[in-house]
């Protein structure tokens, strides 16, 4: 499981603060702005990062946006709607968007489509340099003793220099060299604007129980069929493919996560309340607690309990699993009555 920097990352508790001088709040006292030092909203002259507008700013700042010249190939079969991503396409963005996107209102539905589409092609084949550059970081400081084949300290690097958590930052370094050297029709499709960056993901970790030789042919095989497909199509049709090519593969990923991930977790949600969660669960089992849960809730709406079938399935759930405690009703029902 990958997992966020602590809290306790940054300065150290006992680092002091700079203090100002002596000179400058000590025994002179306050030190004085003088003429030209005063800072954003000061009498002195701006400071330098307040430069002054001048009237042709003005002007160029009230003027209506123009329409780029680039703006017609971006309709649907046009040159830059088709066009691969890079450099070239790169710049066609820049020369729509400028460095405040008010230039798209000049363009038609149809174009501003193309500018969608073209965007996400130039995302994949950042991810696909992203990747490239991790896989080769990875390879310089490889690690076959590590289960992810990575080292700890490559991942620390990765992880300081793009902010990531070392956790986080080996993770991504690790699918990064699967997928070179497993996935290279699905690695090309990134590269091409093909698919989304998700995409080479969700086919890395579902394809990685497949042995070498079944794993190319999963990668062919999905790599007609990404580019068509939806998120969820694509992840269905890959858990299918996967199966036939290996179920024995497949049964015993389900068995070894049932041992290793099977957990009750309590968490907090962003937005205060909190979160209950049973994961890696045997099917029968938890198909049978769904059923109880759904069945009790029934009986609460018979019963004339106030509240959603949503509602009331909460209910049923927190008075199964805690029997001390007997809700009658929603609290924001409770709230409305």
């Amino acid at each position: 499981m990958i997992h966020g920097p602590s809290p306790g990352d940054g300065q150290d508790d006992d680092e002091e603060l700079p203090r100002s001088s002596p000179s400058s709040a000590g025994e002179s006292g306050p030190r004085q702005p003088g003429p030209g030092t005063a800072g954003r909203g000061g009498r002195g002259q701006p400071s330098r990062g307040n430069k002054p507008r001048t009237p042709e700013h003005e002007r160029a700042r009230q003027a209506p946006p123009q329409r780029p010249a680039e703006a017609a190939g971006f309709a649907d079969g046009g040159p830059s709607d088709v066009l691969a991503p890079g450099p070239d396409l790169a710049g066609k963005l820049h020369a729509i968007t400028g460095t405040d996107g008010t230039a798209l209102g000049t363009l038609t539905d149809d174009e501003v489509l193309g500018v969608i589409a073209a965007s996400r092609r130039l995302a994949s084949w950042a991810a696909w340099t992203e990747t490239a550059a991790l896989t080769e970081f990875g390879q310089r400081r490889a690690a076959p003793g590590e289960p992810s084949g990575v080292d700890r300290g490559a991942a620390d690097e990765v992880g300081w220099k793009t902010r990531m958590s070392w956790l986080a930052a080996g993770g991504r370094m690790a699918r990064a060299c699967s997928a070179s050297q497993r996935l290279p029709c699905t690695l090309a499709a990134l590269r091409d604007g093909l698919i989304d960056p998700g995409y080479l993901t969700m086919i890395t970790d579902l394809t990685s129980i497949l042995n070498p030789e079944d794993a190319a042919e999963a990668d062919r095989l999905l790599d007609t069929a990404a580019p068509h497909k939806t998120y969820g199509e694509l992840r269905a049709t890959a858990a299918r493919l996967i199966m036939r090519l290996d179920p024995d593969a497949v049964r015993r990923r389900k068995e070894e996560a049932a041992k290793r991930d099977t957990q009750v977790r309590l968490f907090r949600e962003d937005t205060g309340n909190a979160a209950l969660s049973a994961r890696e669960l045997p099917a029968t089992d938890a198909l049978a607690s769904w059923q109880h849960i759904q069945q009790r809730a029934l009986d609460l709406r018979a019963a004339g309990v106030a509240g959603s079938l949503r509602e009331l399935r909460v209910l049923a759930m927190m008075d199964l699993s805690a029997r001390a405690r007997h809700p009658r009703q929603p609290a924001h029902a409770a709230r409305n009555r």
